[in-house]
């Protein structure tokens, strides 16, 4: 029998305890939830459940005992969840395991290691992945982890901590890149200083009485994170319009002092300067990573660096064409833009004009090899272009359209400039481009959002993840976790081999079979 017979919203609030977590379940229950509370507790829970249900009604919380260090005991809980209240509309991660007095790393054992890791790690993995199927099946749904400055920095005695801290931040960018697409918001919210409680919080009143510290007991909202008003943060993501959801956020009382500030200013900046210096020495700037993937095994995906070159519009010719039977083989592909350029740069190597030989060869190449995959390749006026601007547009119709639109821009750029000539590191280039691929003034709307901040740091993001010195730049993660790294486009059988995946070599037909096909 179902204990949420009105069909409330279902918020599970993951290391319930007091503090944080008790007042962020106690902020969505006044907004109508019902909180589901899961720690290993049992009389802290109780006492917060009770209390929940004194002030906003019977039934509006219950509490699940889990063990967030052992797998079974997360999906169990997260099992009598569904069947007791439904599907989970809200998961906030807020457990977290640390010493008050840290260890040195040749003081910490591998048992509290692997227990706190898990705590504040694995048990984030688990819950999400109970948690995101109910989710994708209504469009929609929001995930808060919560970090703490040790998700930024290492610092001395935090050996236990800081590295599942370090880990949690990367899945929740994993989680957003797979899945803020389908309705999923992910949020990371860092809680930079120390939170009132019996805990850290208490920890530096008695430091205070200790010093005669009247001033700051007497305002302790300006040294000490306050949970009721961190609650409202949480409730502030949740409820962010689609239109400017936020991934990261970072919060600290006004005057603290116990721990190193995150760099607040110049961030976005130094970045955006980065990425025009670095461009205006690109021949080549458009380019895609695509990820084949084994995806039931490997938990790495595989990809190939595309370019805006006639090379990487073969490339992604000929890993489209590849695409179905790879899928058939249980392999997927993804394409995502990056800027090659900078990718050389930071594995330091940087352009160079080729030589004059060398050139020749390619224009030779480009158009046989164009022939042969029924491609028109014909020498821009306007070569090379910095195409920067087209990068950025590729990447904002990647993450905001179905794949089948970015497997209809890709081409259209590439083609558009190495078959028709036009420009594409201009708007007006853009357009013609893209004009059978969207309306005038959609791909006008496009053009400004691709220009925001985010999209701009994205693809930066992307490009210094790359790895690639050249391209096409394939990266084949196999079944058992062997990753191999190729350069060109004329190294498929070497990934196929390395994959898996059955294939036919090129081979020389003899001239009796010959005569008998004619």
């Amino acid at each position: 029998m179902s204990q949420n017979p009105q069909k409330k919203p279902v918020i599970a609030l993951v290391g319930a305890g007091p503090g944080i977590g008790e007042a962020v379940a106690r902020r969505f229950t006044a907004e109508g939830f019902v909180v589901a509370l899961l720690a290993r507790t049992e009389d802290k829970l109780q006492t917060m459940a009770q209390g929940i249900d004194d002030d906003f009604g019977k039934g509006t919380a219950r509490y699940y005992l889990t063990d967030l260090r052992i797998e079974q005991s997360v999906l169990s809980s997260f099992k009598n969840i569904s069947t007791d209240l439904g599907p989970v509309s809200v998961l906030v991660y807020n457990a977290g395991a640390r010493r008050v007095n840290g260890k040195s790393i040749l003081d910490t054992t591998s048992e509290e290691f692997e227990n706190f890791t898990k705590i504040n790690l694995f048990g984030a993995v688990w819950s999400t992945k109970c948690v995101l199927p109910d989710m994708l099946a209504a469009g929609k749904g929001t995930i808060i982890y919560t970090g703490a400055t040790g998700s930024l920095r290492g610092m001395p005695g935090l050996s236990s901590f800081s590295p599942g801290k370090f880990g949690l931040r990367s899945f929740a960018q994993i989680v957003t890149r797979e899945y803020q697409a389908q309705g999923i918001h992910v949020a990371h919210v860092i809680v930079d200083g120390p939170v009132d409680g019996k805990l850290i919080g208490g920890v530096r009143r008695r430091q205070w009485q200790r010093e005669g510290a009247t001033d700051k007991l007497e305002d302790v909202e300006s040294y000490l994170v306050q949970p009721v008003d961190l609650a409202h943060t949480y409730w502030f993501l949740h409820t962010q319009p689609r239109s400017a959801w936020t991934h990261e956020l970072d919060a600290r009382a006004q005057k603290e002092t116990m721990f190193s500030k995150l760099p607040i200013t110049g961030y976005a900046p130094k970045l955006e300067s980065w990425a025009v210096q670095k461009v205006e020495s690109f021949l080549y700037t458009l380019t895609a990573v695509c990820f084949p993937v084994l995806y039931q095994f490997t938990a790495q995906p595989c990809s190939l660096a595309v370019l805006v070159s006639p090379y990487s519009w073969f490339g992604f010719t000929n890993i489209i064409r590849f695409r179905p039977l790879l899928n058939a083989h249980g392999i997927s592909v993804d394409i995502i833009p990056f800027f090659l350029g900078g990718a050389r740069d930071s594995v330091g190597n940087p352009f160079a004009p080729p030589l004059k030989a060398k050139e020749a060869f390619a224009n030779q190449d480009s158009e046989l090899t164009g022939k042969l995959l029924g491609l028109k390749v014909v020498r821009p006026k306007e070569f090379p272009i910095l195409s920067l601007f087209a990068v950025r547009v590729a990447t904002w119709i990647k993450d905001h359209y179905p794949s089948s639109k970015f497997d209809e821009t890709f081409p259209a750029l590439a083609s558009g400039y190495w078959s028709k000539g036009y420009n594409i590191s201009k708007p007006e280039g853009i357009i013609q481009a893209l004009a059978g691929v969207f309306p005038q003034e959609e791909i006008e709307e496009i053009m400004k959002k691709a220009l925001t901040l985010e999209n701009k740091k994205r693809v930066i993001d992307v490009t210094m993840s790359a790895g690639a010195f050249g391209a096409p730049w394939i990266i084949a993660v196999n079944g058992n976790q062997e990753r191999m790294d190729w350069f060109g486009n004329d190294r498929w059988d070497q990934v196929f081999y390395h994959l898996g995946v059955p294939y036919t070599p090129v081979r020389i037909i003899p001239p009796e079979e010959a005569k008998a096909k004619i």
